[in-house]
């Protein structure tokens, strides 16, 4: 599994995870000395009247035929440490969608949390793009807030990469739909601020969706303190103890809770897409380190190009994700026309010494006619 999150640590430390979940994360732990130090992070960092010791039961789920305003919830889907989610039908439109609910186990009353949900549900409505997951509706029934979004029937980029060993044309291209949404999502003004493997949802048709815009926020105003290099990459907690994303993903600059701009999604999805073509992530405060044996023969250009989204200072990255999957998309494009223009000069020169014995078979053809006729 992924690196934990800032909700799954809420979750474990809340004892609200599902069983099965629990058992995933603590299996993880065990191998994961980063995670590790952000649960040990968390734990410091709590009250002794913090919400950590109060231990709420796992979520009670809700019944099939349960409603939602208008929706009708068919079946339990999977949790998080914000939010749960179902399948459910939509009777006016006649169609299946998917509901993603606050936990109010975990959060209490969960103010901070439904405005979190609602914000997402915003962000994702203004998007109106093929790689990003669609929001029909945001509703509150009670204090229950919930959005009616796409049901996107598939997994995961993440579990779509394990499925089996994949090329790593296959890999580039996965990432730059994803890219295409992350690019829309800040064409419109809305920073990501946790893009992972596990935030592409992959229909079954193959198409990947940007989701999960839970931490989304717009980018800091231009008076706002720029983005800068760090020179710590210890991960600060906030005053609930939550780190706003997934560490292993994370640009230095939201390690140290500084400005969060693009460029810190730009780092994210180039720490991905890494990952996914060499099987590890970059070595962290080291840039990106060497790959991995180059199993899958990523060309140096692809390299090249993550290392510079990679780089510790947001300054040295790409100025855009536009930018960074036009260069992702472009060089095959060029080598290719280059493979072309070169196999068309072969063939044109070696017709030449062809076209030159056959006017000179047809010279001498007509020259023997000719003295035939003078005959």
């Amino acid at each position: 599994m992924d690196c934990l999150d800032e909700n799954s640590v809420l979750a474990l430390l809340g004892n609200a995870l599902l069983p099965q979940r629990a058992a995933e994360v603590h299996d993880h732990l065990d191998e994961c000395e980063q995670c590790r130090r952000l649960v040990a992070g968390a734990v410091r960092a709590a009250r002794p009247s913090g919400p950590f010791l109060a231990a709420p039961s796992p979520p009670s789920l809700l019944p099939p035929g349960s409603r939602l305003g208008r929706y009708v919830v068919q079946q339990f889907i999977g949790a998080g440490g914000m939010g749960l989610v179902y399948a459910a039908y939509d009777p006016d439109l006649e169609r299946k969608v998917a509901l993603k609910l606050v936990r109010t186990d975990l959060h209490g009353d969960g103010e901070e949390c439904r405005l979190r949900l609602v914000r997402e549900g915003k962000a994702i409505a203004q998007l109106a793009h093929p790689n990003v997951v669609t929001v029909f509706d945001i509703g509150l029934t009670g204090e229950q807030a919930f959005v009616a979004m796409e049901l996107v029937e598939g997994g995961t980029l993440g579990s779509w990469l394990r499925e089996r060993p994949r090329r790593w044309r296959e890999i580039l291209r996965a990432f730059l739909d994803a890219g295409q949404g992350l690019a829309a999502a800040h064409q419109a003004g809305v920073v990501h601020r946790d893009f992972k493997p596990e935030n592409v949802l992959i229909g079954a048709e193959g198409r990947p969706r940007v989701s999960d815009f839970g931490l989304a926020r717009p980018p800091p105003r231009p008076s706002a303190t720029e983005a800068r290099p760090v020179t710590s990459s210890t991960a600060h907690l906030t005053q609930t103890g939550a780190l706003l994303g997934t560490p292993a993903y994370m640009a230095p600059e939201q390690l140290a809770q500084g400005v969060c701009d693009t460029r810190s999604d730009q780092y994210s999805f180039c720490v991905a897409l890494w990952e996914a073509l060499y099987g590890s992530r970059p070595t962290p405060r080291t840039g990106a380190g060497e790959p991995t044996p180059r199993q899958l023969k990523v060309p140096r250009w692809v390299e090249n190009a993550l290392r510079r989204g990679l780089s510790e200072d947001p300054r040295e990255r790409f100025p855009s994700m536009e930018e960074l999957l036009r260069v992702l998309r472009s060089e095959p494009v060029r080598r290719a026309r280059v493979r072309w223009a070169l196999a068309t000069l072969a063939i044109l020169a070696a017709g030449i010494p062809l076209a030159i014995r056959q006017g000179a078979s047809q010279s001498a053809c007509m020259g023997l006619g000719r003295s035939a006729e003078q005959l």
